[in-house]
């Protein structure tokens, strides 16, 4: 199983491959996107291995995942 770990949060998460990273309900994110998931509003933007993306289009895949959120939980 892939981990997803969370920076600010210091906190890793075990996740099953094709978890889209909005659903990982153990992180509180920012603001809850009204976006549909389409990445269009902006508000779940966070950097993800270095790269700055947005979690509502991100899944998570076979590799562990750094991500930095913009607030701690």
């Amino acid at each position: 199983m892939p981990k997803v770990h969370f920076i600010k949060e210091e906190k890793t998460i075990e996740v099953n491959s094709l978890t889209p990273l909005w659903d990982i309900k153990d992180i509180k994110w920012v603001e809850e996107p009204n976006c549909g998931g389409q990445g269009r509003c902006q508000k779940c933007k966070c950097i993800i291995n270095g790269e700055e993306k947005f979690s509502c289009l991100e899944k998570v895949y076979k590799d562990d995942l750094e991500i930095e959120t913009k607030t701690a939980s």
